[in-house]
């Protein structure tokens, strides 16, 4: 009959290999793969396998061909005006899981589902909101080492002082870059960019100072009324309408009106514009391309002494005209634009402008021009 002793010395080993061999296979590698459908507004199947990788050190995507530890199936949902949903569906072996998160955000079901997939690949996978990096990639410059050495765990991060608490969630709503760098200063002087509003369609009136070339002898110079809206969603647009009125810079003595008198014009125009599309290099700066259609009319007014007493001749010409013309606006503020508006007009309808006797007064040009400067402001 063996001796104690040697019974010992046969026994231990085995018991040793036998106690060990749960922490060695904590330790191997493990591989899986992922099938990843998501909609557009949810992250990348990218982000879903490093959010894994960063957990848990033995995770290792399956290469083509291999056969795959674990598999997984992700499916991530987000509706317009809908909470985001997921469904994670995982084979080990024979054995299959399923589960199924809600939530307002896609990234945060996301991130619930990686950890769940993390702690399926590795049962010691690492289950805090902070996540340590990636491992940086191998020097192909530095030789392999020989033989094989445990994995030193990575240090934890710092607890975050905006930490959710257990209660509601272990995934932070700051970004990864904030956990890892909370605050940094610029290297210069910077001036941060000007916000504007969230909102994509914007409304609101203003007002320009006209002046119009063509429809009468002389300039005419007055104030133009306009309601405006724009969008800078998808294909950027703008519509405005607008009303202007104005008089002549000096009277005029074209086609003799009431004998020669001087005569002093007045126009009334409203006109519709739409502008697509807008080329704006940066927030305060956009330039517009526009066609218009606007109709109105021109009265030419002479007033002269007979007989000493003093008597007045009208006339008046129709007008409708089709316009191009690019509108410049600089935003010094979020609610208010500064615009600049010139281009041609082609009159559609531009009678002969008669007096009361059928005698010709002044016949419109082909084309015309008009140019305005003013502001408007954007709700």
């Amino acid at each position: 009959m063996p001796s104690l002793g040697r019974l010992f010395a046969v026994v231990a080993p085995c018991l040793l290999v036998w106690v060990a061999t749960p922490a060695l296979a904590a330790g191997t590698e493990r591989t899986f793969t992922v099938e990843y459908t998501a909609s557009k507004s949810c992250p990348a199947k990218e982000g879903f396998v490093d959010a894994i990788r960063r957990r848990t050190a033995i995770a290792r995507v399956a290469g083509p061909g291999e056969q795959p530890d674990v598999a997984m199936r992700v499916r991530l949902e987000k509706k317009k005006g809908k909470r985001a949903r997921g469904r994670l569906d995982i084979t080990i072996g024979t054995i299959s899981s399923k589960r199924d998160i809600e939530d307002a955000s896609c990234e945060e079901v996301g991130s619930a589902l990686a950890l769940i997939a993390a702690l399926a690949i590795d049962p010691l996978a690492e289950t805090s909101a902070h996540l340590p990096p990636l491992p940086l990639p191998p020097d192909p410059h530095v030789p392999a080492e020989v033989g094989v050495r445990p994995a030193i765990p990575e240090p934890k991060l710092l607890a975050d002082p905006h930490y959710l608490g257990e209660a509601r969630a272990k995934f932070p709503r700051q970004s990864e870059a904030e956990l890892l760098i909370p605050w940094s200063l610029p290297a210069f002087p910077t001036t941060p960019l000007r916000h504007r509003s969230e909102r994509t369609f914007q409304v609101g009136p203003g007002v320009e100072a006209a002046l119009d070339i063509g429809p009468s002898p002389t300039p005419l110079l007055g104030f133009t009324g306009i309601v405006g809206a724009r969008s800078f969603e998808g294909l950027p647009w703008a519509v405005r309408a607008e009303l202007t009125y104005s008089l002549s810079t000096a009277e005029s003595t074209a086609g003799g009106l009431a004998g020669g008198d001087p005569v002093a014009f007045r126009f009334l125009r409203g006109r519709f514009e739409g502008c697509v599309p807008a080329w704006r290099p940066n927030d305060w700066f956009r330039l517009w391309p526009c066609a218009s259609v606007g109709g109105g009319a021109v009265w030419g007014e002479a007033r002269r002494n007979v007989a000493s007493t003093e008597a007045t001749t009208e006339a008046t010409s129709p007008w409708f005209a089709l316009g191009v013309a690019g509108r410049l606006e600089l935003a010094p503020t979020p609610w208010l634009d500064v615009t600049l508006r010139a281009g041609p007009d082609l009159p559609l309808v531009r009678g002969v402008f008669r007096d009361e006797d059928g005698d010709e007064v002044f016949a419109p040009p082909p084309v015309s021009f008009s140019l305005g400067l003013g502001a408007s402001l954007a709700f």
